[in-house]
């Protein structure tokens, strides 16, 4: 498959490791630092996270850092399907190291304008 076409149903039977280096290449190229700029205002006024995603370690650094300035919060997600994966932590100890996330920077339901949402 060539990266300049889009990916097709195909791509799904790779490797989760290629599949991950899909996602990230067209993440880079399609979801620009411009373009998350652009949204960080929306994400805040609206009180959405974004999460910090440890399997596919995304977004990206720069990404998290921009929207950490300009004030968007983030919540945390291993996708973990077994045990193993559970104990993944690699991704979210670069972000707390390389960015410095603190606790004013992670999502609380409580706090949310409104106050959690609950659906039965």
């Amino acid at each position: 498959m060539s990266r300049d076409t889009l990916p097709d149903a195909s791509w799904s039977e790779q490797p989760f490791d290629e599949r991950r280096e899909i996602e990230r290449y067209y993440a880079a190229k399609y979801l620009t630092l411009d373009w998350y700029a652009s949204i960080g205002p929306a994400l805040v006024k609206s009180g959405v996270a974004v999460e910090i995603h440890e399997m596919s370690a995304s977004p990206r650094l720069e990404v998290i850092d921009l929207l950490r300035r300009r004030g968007v919060r983030f919540s945390y997600g291993t996708d973990s399907h077994g045990p193993e994966q559970l104990l993944k932590r690699e991704f979210i100890t670069r972000v707390l190291n390389c960015i410095g996330l603190n606790e004013a920077d992670i999502f609380k339901p409580e706090e949310r304008k409104g106050g959690a949402r609950c659906t039965r």
